[in-house]
C-alpha cells in the first residue's frame, strides 16, 4: 500500500503545517482540516472575514449580494471597537454575549 491510498485523513493542526502545500489531493480524499482554518473556526476572525467580503462586494457596487451578509449579528471586538461597541450599547438596551477570544465549547461566555 503506497502513502496516497486513503480516502479520509484525520490530522492534527502541526501535521497540516508541515504537509498541506506538499499534498496533492485525489478528488475522492478528504481531511479535516484546512490551511488557516481558524480563519472560520474563530468567531472573532470569522467575523472579520465576513465583514472584509461584505465591504468588498459593496466596493464593486454589488449592494443586492451584499445584503446576503446581514445574517450575523452585530459584532464587536473588544479592545480595539471597544468605542463603537459603547455606542451601540447606548442606542440599544438589549442583552449582549460576550465570548472570550480563542475559548471554545462555552467556556467563558457571559450575558450583560
Amino acid at each position: 500500500e503506497s502513502d496516497t491510498d486513503w480516502d479520509i485523513c484525520w490530522a492534527d493542526v502541526p501535521w497540516m503545517r508541515e504537509h498541506f502545500d506538499s499534498l496533492q489531493l485525489d478528488v475522492h480524499q478528504r481531511i479535516n482540516h484546512f490551511r488557516n482554518h481558524y480563519e472560520l473556526t474563530r468567531k472573532d476572525l470569522m467575523v472579520k472575514n465576513l465583514k472584509r467580503a461584505k465591504k468588498q462586494l459593496e466596493r464593486e457596487d454589488r449592494a443586492s449580494e451584499a445584503a446576503n451578509y446581514d445574517f450575523f449579528p452585530v459584532t464587536f471586538i473588544l479592545p480595539n471597537e471597544y468605542q463603537m461597541f459603547v455606542e451601540e450599547f447606548k442606542r440599544h438596551n438589549v442583552t449582549w454575549i460576550a465570548k472570550p477570544i480563542g475559548k471554545a465549547q462555552g467556556r467563558g461566555i457571559f450575558l450583560f
